[in-house]
């Protein structure tokens, strides 16, 4: 039996090398995000933490805990509007890296199940060629077997 060989197997694994590509840009693209999201909640968490109520400040050094606070918390802010607008500017990113990820995934797709058809095809067609000879054998040795059947009747 010869051996299955598919001839766009190069243009296979260079579709294949674009899917990977695009995951791991997809995967980066996310990474960022994600990471933005956690600074965002960070920042929160902080100032949900230094924002204590005008009556928890003890009256030594209340003016100066009061500014401390305040800029701090005004810090804070000023982050979360930066991480936001870095997330406002990342969405379009994101959404063209999700569509590159699913076009190299149908495209590789696409060449997989052409491979698979072209596979299933080539073991039709050698299981007929197989078939072929072996019944073309059967029917050798079976006129072997009858000439020397009628060899031995005549004896």
């Amino acid at each position: 039996m010869k051996k299955f060989n598919f001839n766009l197997e190069a243009l296979l694994k260079l579709r294949k090398h674009k899917e990977m590509q695009a995951q791991l840009g997809f995967a980066e693209i996310q990474r960022v995000k994600t990471s933005l999201t956690q600074q965002i909640s960070d920042a929160q968490d902080n100032i949900e933490q230094y924002s204590q109520p005008v009556g928890q400040i003890d009256k030594v050094g209340t003016a100066f805990a009061f500014n401390q606070t305040h800029a701090f918390v005004t810090n804070e802010f000023q982050k979360i509007a930066s991480y936001e607008d870095q997330l406002k500017k990342l969405a379009p990113l994101v959404d063209i890296r999700r569509r590159q990820l699913v076009e190299a995934n149908q495209q590789s797709s696409i060449i997989e199940k052409l491979r698979e058809q072209k596979k299933i095809h080539f073991q039709a067609e050698q299981r007929q060629i197989d078939t072929a000879a072996m019944d073309e054998n059967a029917t050798m040795r079976f006129n072997i077997y009858r000439e020397q059947s009628k060899l031995n009747k005549h004896e």
